[in-house]
């Protein structure tokens, strides 16, 4: 993909969710019940760490902080939750979720997930605990989301867990009557998208009227290919969410063995 569409798409995003922050985060309160089966196959991986030692997590793409409210609620033992997205309006909502969180240190930050170079944001720091929760539908081109993935992979403890999710939206009819058209988008946008650079899966999702994000569809044939394509072990996979307990396929992944 053309990285002139890449740097479009992210912006329409990023607007997107500045924008629309409380509205979108009053909709988006309650936990996922695919978080539990997570929490519960990252500790029992866990269990040979100090008790006192407080795990690290960090929470890619965190919107309005509702998996670290819930992972307060859930997890009792101490655990550092850095939560970082690209809309400066969500990060400040979650500040506000998370001010009185006594679990341990918090820290929230604002840095371009699809542009942005972590290692500025995040050093060369390690976690017990990545979450990529309804974030890769967001990022555009393949390539890119697998140099993501390859790139926290890095980043795990050697007992660590990452989990990731890929929004299966195209299979549900009440997502697909949302689909915009993107020569409709473009009659209006401040900055036009080439259907021609896009790739298979690329879609634009109506918010009300007028408004729409931007979200690729990965059926389970892309998302395996994808993870495949890391240096990264599948722990297990499995769907859960929504109304049917299908809306979203899950990959938890570890480190290979040496």
């Amino acid at each position: 993909m053309d990285p002139n569409t890449v740097s479009a798409l992210a912006r329409l995003n990023t607007g997107f969710y500045d924008r629309f922050a409380e509205s979108f985060s009053r909709t988006r309160q309650a936990p996922w019940p695919g978080w539990a089966r997570v929490l519960e196959t990252w500790w029992r991986r866990r269990s040979a760490s100090p008790a006192d030692e407080a795990a690290s997590i960090l929470d890619l793409g965190c919107g309005n902080g509702r998996f670290g409210v819930w992972l307060g609620e859930m997890l009792d033992h101490p655990h550092d939750y850095t939560g970082v997205d690209s809309s400066t309006r969500l990060i400040e909502i979650v500040g506000s979720t998370l001010a009185h969180r006594e679990a341990g240190r918090t820290e929230l930050l604002v840095a371009d997930l699809v542009f942005d170079d972590l290692e500025e944001h995040l050093g060369d720091r390690s976690f017990d605990l990545i979450t990529l929760f309804g974030l890769l539908h967001h990022f555009p081109s393949f390539a890119r989301r697998r140099a993501l993935l390859g790139s926290l992979g890095q980043r795990l403890t050697p007992d660590g867990l990452m989990a990731v999710t890929f929004w299966q939206f195209a299979d549900h009819e009440r997502f697909r009557r949302r689909f915009m058209d993107w020569e409709e988008y473009n009659r209006s946008a401040s900055e036009s998208i080439d259907p021609a650079e896009l790739e298979p899966g690329d879609y634009l999702l109506r918010w009300g009227e007028t408004a729409c994000r931007y979200c690729h569809f990965a059926d389970p044939s892309e998302a395996a290919r994808l993870v495949e394509s890391v240096n990264l072990e599948v722990v297990e996979s499995f769907r859960a969410d929504g109304a049917g307990g299908d809306l979203n396929l899950y990959y938890l992944l570890h480190k290979k063995s040496e």
